[in-house]
């Protein structure tokens, strides 16, 4: 048997076995020729056993490194892709603070400049007692209004007598201005 493991290591697999079994099986003086037989085949089907795993686990062990190698790069990538994101977010964030700001103060000022108007309750009490007056002023009104009207009315009729005096004056017939029976009493 480790005729054949040498023949299929190669050449330099017989030295190295050589070596190993000078390390590992140190041959003990004590020993007989068939336990040191059965110990070198032992070691011989080990060292084989490993180099095998070895040569097995190498390309899958390279594999596997490979596989988490391109993980990673695509983490990374993800990482930088949500870096920007976030500073984008940031920004955002900056600029609508900002503006949430800008409109607080316009909001504080337009209450201030309304602050009447803001309490509608107590501007409709005021605007009710506006109209309240205001009603009250066109009644007093329009009972003015009746009685120049009635002085106007009145007026126009003494006017409208002279009118016609001055109309028939404008004819040539006059009113007699006097009151005399007869020529005599003048």
């Amino acid at each position: 048997m480790r005729e054949n493991a040498a023949g299929a290591l190669g050449a330099n697999a017989h030295k190295d076995r050589d070596w190993i079994d000078s390390i590992v099986l140190k041959p003990n003086p004590t020993s007989n020729a068939v336990g040191d037989s059965m110990n070198s085949q032992i070691a011989t089907i080990v060292i084989v056993l490993t180099i095998l795993v070895a040569a097995i686990a190498a390309p899958v062990v390279t594999f596997m490194w490979w596989k988490e190698k391109q993980k990673r790069i695509a983490l990374d990538e993800e990482l930088s892709v949500a870096g920007e994101a976030g500073q984008r977010a940031v920004e955002i964030g900056k600029k609508l603070f900002c503006e949430k700001n800008a409109l607080a103060a316009k909001v504080a000022q337009m209450e201030q400049r309304f602050h009447p108007v803001v309490d509608l309750d107590a501007e409709c009490a005021v605007l009710k007692e506006k109209i309240a007056v205001w009603t009250s002023e066109i009644a007093q009104l329009r009972a003015s209004y009746q009685e120049k009207k009635a002085v106007y009315d009145r007026l126009l009729k003494e006017v409208a007598v002279f009118d016609e005096k001055l109309a028939f004056a404008e004819m040539g017939v006059y009113e007699p201005h006097f009151d005399f029976t007869d020529s005599e009493q003048c």
